[in-house]
């Protein structure tokens, strides 16, 4: 594997479809994650990441090669109290509000 240098940044807008298919593209690959044929709101959330930085105290951070290549992204929340909304998860069933994972 070649070593790359990357810098963090908020993420641009013309970046979050990119973004986005990046995320969902990741996500459904995962092992034991739920598919998206399974939870498809879960993955309509993913593929419109961009939109979480609407909300109030909320960073799409992305991480970027020195050739502009995206490598990865983050959602960070500043301040979770403004953010996190508390829910029981249902028996085999993932909730479908990414606040509830962080």
């Amino acid at each position: 594997m070649n070593k790359q240098d990357y810098i963090l940044r908020n993420a641009n807008a013309n970046e979050f479809e990119e973004i986005g298919k990046l995320m969902v593209q990741v996500y459904s690959q995962l092992e034991g994650f739920p598919k998206e044929s399974e939870q498809p709101d879960y993955y309509k959330m993913l593929a419109n990441i961009g939109e979480l930085t609407k909300k109030p105290n909320t960073e799409l951070l992305v991480a970027v090669s020195s050739k502009g290549k995206i490598g990865g992204a983050v959602v960070y929340f500043s301040d979770m109290s403004t953010t996190v909304q508390v829910e029981q998860p249902q028996k085999n069933k993932m909730p479908l509000d990414l606040d509830y994972w962080l």
